[in-house]
């Protein structure tokens, strides 16, 4: 899929450069732009159906583990478990992170080509016609009138959400344990709350390193009348 998206910039971009002046040209170059487009677009396809598997799943399988587990006994299992599950959700997280890249790349891809196919236009405010060109800005959604709504802070919610359930499992195991009791016997009945609270830190600092990136490193968009197709 990726290689074909190469392919099809390429060719554009070789159609465009060797172009000559006539309509066989012109139709050529506009052809190759379309495959383009087309390539794109199933290279988000693709971006955003794995994003919601891994959206499915994560979660899921997390509250599937702490259910069973958190009035487990044993703690070494319950310990080991919940690092291996804070470890694969910690994976998966960078997967996603690197995957909204590419994503981010193919919508503004998209939004490229559009300006140069001329789509009609679908609202009086937009530069350009089309599906990306015509998305709402990020932002312009709020919750209860103030909460923005996008992507990528639903994002940093469910996957620090699991990896707080899985901080949780493992503080909560260790404190309870005979060594735990040993060594933090200063905590007292306090386990529980001291499991949440640095769970919930955890949960909260993988939550913003989630939305960071989001904030920056985007692609720039290029003001729609530079687009002389």
């Amino acid at each position: 899929m990726f290689t074909n998206w190469c392919r099809a910039f390429e060719e554009a971009l070789r159609a465009r450069a060797d172009a000559k002046p006539g309509e066989n040209a012109a139709t050529e170059a506009m052809a190759n732009l379309r495959l383009d487009y087309q390539t794109t677009v199933q290279q988000f396809t693709m971006l955003a159906d794995i994003r919601f598997k891994l959206l499915a799943f994560v979660p899921t399988v997390t509250g599937a583990a702490f259910a069973l587990l958190k009035d487990s006994p044993n703690h070494a299992a319950t310990t080991a478990i919940g690092l291996f599950g804070f470890l694969v959700t910690l994976g998966i997280v960078f997967y996603e992170i690197r995957n909204t890249q590419f994503y981010d790349c193919a919508v503004h891809r998209a939004k490229e080509l559009e300006a140069y196919l001329k789509d009609p236009l679908r609202a009086a405010r937009e530069s350009a016609g089309g599906f990306f060109s015509a998305r709402p800005p990020k932002g312009e959604l709020r919750l209860f009138g103030f909460i923005p709504i996008w992507h990528d802070l639903g994002l940093a919610i469910v996957y620090g959400s699991a990896l707080a359930a899985w901080s949780l499992l493992v503080c909560h195991a260790v404190l309870a344990s005979q060594t735990g009791q040993q060594y933090f016997a200063a905590i007292g009945g306090r386990r529980n709350l001291m499991s949440a609270v640095v769970a919930g830190a955890i949960g909260l600092v993988f939550a913003w390193q989630i939305i960071r990136p989001s904030k920056k490193d985007k692609p720039p968009e290029r003001s729609r009348d530079k687009h002389v197709p």
